[in-house]
């Protein structure tokens, strides 16, 4: 599969952007983030662009923040194009490492908007699909779909969460919709945000739905920013480590978005599907049918660049 030749010319400028950026850092970690994959409303660019990604540059770490399957249709259409999805994105394995977070669509479909009639996959049954489509991580949790991996050469710490790990009725107030269960919790505390010492780690957490309450679209899980505020802020439990906390990375809103709170810097990027509700000029055949993000990590200067493949801009963070 090959990327479409309207965008040769953004790629290589990307490309020859964050190698020259990339080249003044002695200290970085890199990596690509896709979210929203909707396949129905996916142009199917943006893989092949990765893995040219993976070729001219140091990047070798792939994160993709879920909603594989279509949004809208039978339960058939939702079991398809889940694993149509995973098998695309699967693809950057060729060269790179991949690994996925669980979206609130991975997997339940609704009939339509108006006719909200909703068939949800059973767990048991999305897992082994997930955990299959995975690149091998030092931290995965079996029969779970959450882990960590680690890349010892940047000294950085990759955690992907489940936000979605119970799902509630439609009902109930949006915010507290989907869940993670204390057992993920306590993994995450305990497990994933441990270091015997720390010095010169860093951790980038990505998980579907936003957690901020500043975010559009947040959800609220009791317990989750308290832990990650005190590991940013090196309080509690984590007053003795050393590692880093660069940010919370999410998609669902469909939106290009952050937010500080207690330190912790959260992000989001808008959907790679080319949906248009999230503020962005969205046509098929252009630069802006897609939409992926190359982050460079300046772990000395905590700063962190946001390199723009398709539609909206370049981003620029601290942290």
């Amino acid at each position: 599969m090959q990327y479409p030749d309207f965008y040769q010319a953004h790629i290589q400028d990307v490309i020859s952007r964050y190698n020259a950026a990339r080249a003044q850092i002695q200290n970085s970690a890199s990596f690509v983030f896709f979210t929203d994959i909707h396949l129905n409303m996916n142009a199917l660019s943006s893989v092949p662009m990765i893995k040219e990604i993976g070729k001219a540059t140091d990047v070798k770490t792939v994160i993709c923040g879920g909603d594989f399957p279509t949004a809208f249709g039978s339960e058939n259409q939702c079991i398809y194009s889940l694993g149509n999805a995973l098998d695309y994105i699967a693809d950057v394995k060729e060269n790179m490492n991949l690994y996925i977070a669980r979206g609130n669509h991975d997997a339940t479909i609704v009939d339509s908007r108006e006719h909200f009639v909703e068939h949800v996959m059973p767990y048991n049954q999305v897992q082994p699909l997930f955990a299959a489509c995975n690149s091998p991580a030092d931290g995965a949790v079996n029969g779970r779909m959450y882990l960590y991996a680690d890349d010892p050469a940047t000294k950085t710490r990759y955690i992907i969460l489940d936000t979605s790990e119970y799902h509630l009725i439609p009902d109930i107030d949006p915010k507290e919709r989907h869940g993670i269960t204390r057992q993920q919790l306590r993994w995450l505390q305990e497990e994933a945000l441990h270091f015997n010492d720390g010095e010169g780690w860093s951790v980038v957490i990505a998980g579907h739905i936003p957690c901020c309450d500043q975010m559009p679209s947040c959800c609220w899980f009791p317990g989750l920013n308290e832990i990650l505020q005190g590991f940013k802020n090196k309080t509690g439990a984590f007053s003795n480590t050393k590692a880093e906390l660069v940010m919370y990375l999410c998609g669902h809103n469909h939106t290009d978005a952050h937010a500080y709170e207690n330190g912790v810097l959260h992000v989001s990027t808008s959907c790679d599907a080319y949906y248009k509700d999230g503020g962005l000029t969205r046509m098929v055949g252009t630069e802006n049918e897609s939409i992926v993000d190359l982050f460079l990590v300046d772990k000395d200067e905590k700063n962190v660049k946001v390199f723009r493949i398709g539609a909206g801009k370049d981003r620029e963070f601290s942290y």
